[in-house]
């Protein structure tokens, strides 16, 4: 699933049965998963484990572009 936004917080969740992964396209996303933050850009990719909570954000004054895995 290709995404795009522009500044926008996803509220913290987890996904109870499946990984999911993150490829960020363009610009950046920062990520917060196990009370960590991690900033993952362009070219860059994150996976996150079944039943761990996260959130996520675009914090960047520029549209990001990424796709999401289940």
């Amino acid at each position: 699933m290709l995404h795009t936004c522009h500044r926008m917080d996803e509220p913290e969740h987890f996904h109870p049965r499946q990984d999911s992964r993150a490829q960020v396209i363009s610009s950046a996303r920062r990520f917060r998963v196990r009370g960590e933050l991690q900033e993952v850009g362009s070219g860059e990719s994150q996976t996150i484990p079944a039943e761990e909570p996260h959130s996520f954000s675009n914090y960047r004054d520029e549209e990001a572009h990424w796709i999401t895995e289940f």
